[in-house]
């Protein structure tokens, strides 16, 4: 259906459809499955529920920040043992 046949937009300016629309995106950001997404939108075909998972695809440059700052976590971590084996093994010598 058309958005110029939807009911008139709220006071803020948003229709109804604005929060279904941004409940699902919601859903396909934390990893909600296509039958999640189409469970919750009464959809029969994976195609509604494609509109959806663009959510995810936005989420890249977050997942990819995130797996980074573990990376470097794990690096940090390596470092400071390599160092307190360096100073162990100096006083020992």
């Amino acid at each position: 259906m058309p958005r110029s046949m939807w009911a008139p937009p709220t006071a803020w300016g948003r229709h109804i459809h604005d929060l279904r629309h941004t409940g699902n995106t919601l859903a396909a950001a934390t990893g909600a499955t296509f039958q999640e997404l189409m469970s919750r939108r009464g959809h029969s075909s994976t195609n509604a529920a494609m509109v959806y998972l663009h959510a995810a695809k936005d989420r890249d440059r977050a997942i990819a920040d995130a797996m980074e700052e573990i990376v470097k976590q794990e690096l940090a971590s390596a470092n400071d043992k390599d160092e307190e084996r360096a100073a162990t093994e100096a006083k020992i010598n």
